[in-house]
């Protein structure tokens, strides 16, 4: 049987659900308004450090944070907050 397409939340602009682990890894940006370095957030995460950067990819790429290249890292701002991200799901619902 053929999976059907994620429908976006309508409150964010069609932005992709996070999955849970992108969530996990969203509320430890949002604790950090004014930006957190990649290396941080790895040092919170069992994950393989490759599998850390495919997430913070793929966070990025649905449009919920800002990053920008800082030395050998990458710096990562929230572009929604919680409290939006959180709003959206009960709309969707």
């Amino acid at each position: 049987m053929a999976r059907k397409p994620e429908q976006g939340l309508e409150g964010l602009g069609g932005r992709k659900k996070l999955s849970e682990t992108e969530r996990a890894f969203m509320e430890l940006i949002w604790q950090h308004p004014e930006g957190i370095s990649s290396q941080e957030i790895y040092e919170h995460f069992p994950q393989a450090r490759g599998t850390k950067s495919t997430i913070l990819y793929n966070i990025s790429e649905k449009g919920y944070v800002e990053n920008c290249q800082q030395g050998l890292h990458h710096i990562y701002k929230a572009a929604v907050s919680r409290e939006e991200y959180e709003q959206a799901l009960l709309q969707q619902e």
